[in-house]
């Protein structure tokens, strides 16, 4: 019993974007499955039952208006600066099938989710579809450590003999992968804090005579959502810019708007 509730917490934890790897547990719950330890089919329903209901989360947030949901679930994951525009991206690209997809591709996850709730897709389509993309980021790993069950276990030993150690190690690298996320990151905000302005500064230079270009960079499906513009804002998409730069005047300060 103890061993299913670890997977419905590292499968819930993980699909809810939150930085902490279930594949490893899910494959090592495969290989206890081919030793008889555990069933299989009781680990994937409960890992499936876990991230659909993480995934709903977010759905159901996002498709209600809670604030800027894909925003604030970029925030917690490991690429913050790029996140929001991949999972737009992605989407733009793949369209529903993005809510399958994006189980399987790395750096994507699952903010897929968040986007179908923003762009009002039916329940039961996105059910459907997040049942399938649940099964196979679930089933996928289970089924590959229940077929190298030998080699699993041979690591899982060798961990055992390390002890403290393999746990040190791997909690050391982990909390080093993340530590050097986290200082790249202030650095990067570091520097862009000096071009940055506020909306308070903003209205105010748009109310003097000469007012500077607003060009808003959102991404189209980004912009569906939310349709509102500054007013006088010239919208374009970052992939135009070498297309349209001659549209941005060049004796006025210029004020990018982006996700």
């Amino acid at each position: 019993m103890r061993s299913y509730l670890v997977i419905a917490l590292v499968s819930f934890v993980d699909q809810l974007g939150i930085p902490f790897p279930a594949v490893p547990f899910l494959v090592a719950a495969g290989a206890l499955a081919r030793s008889g330890q555990l069933s299989l089919l009781s680990a994937g329903l409960v890992a499936v039952t876990a991230a659909i209901a993480a995934h709903a989360i977010w759905y159901e947030a996002a498709r209600r208006g809670r604030g800027d949901v894909l925003g604030f679930m970029c925030r917690v994951s490991l690429e913050p600066d790029t996140c929001v525009r991949r999972g737009h991206d992605f989407f733009a690209r793949w369209g529903a099938s993005a809510v399958v997809l994006s189980n399987l591709v790395p750096g994507v996850g699952v903010v897929a989710q968040p986007v179908a709730g923003m762009l009002r897709m039916s329940r039961s389509l996105f059910l459907g579809l997040n049942l399938l993309g649940a099964v196979l980021w679930g089933g996928l790993p289970l089924a590959l450590g229940y077929g190298f069950s030998a080699q699993v276990e041979r690591i899982l030993e060798t961990a055992a003999q390390l002890g403290s150690s393999a746990v040190v190690l791997l909690a050391g690298g982990f909390v080093a992968y993340i530590g050097w996320k986290v200082v790249r990151r202030r650095i990067l905000y570091r520097e862009l804090r000096l071009a940055r302005i506020t909306p308070e500064d903003l209205l105010q230079r748009l109310e003097r005579k000469e007012p500077p270009v607003v060009l808003d960079l959102r991404h189209p499906l980004e912009f569906v959502g939310d349709p509102h513009m500054i007013p006088g804002a010239l919208r374009m998409s970052p992939e135009d810019l070498d297309q349209r730069y001659s549209e941005i005047p060049r004796d006025r300060d210029v004020v990018l708007y982006c996700s």
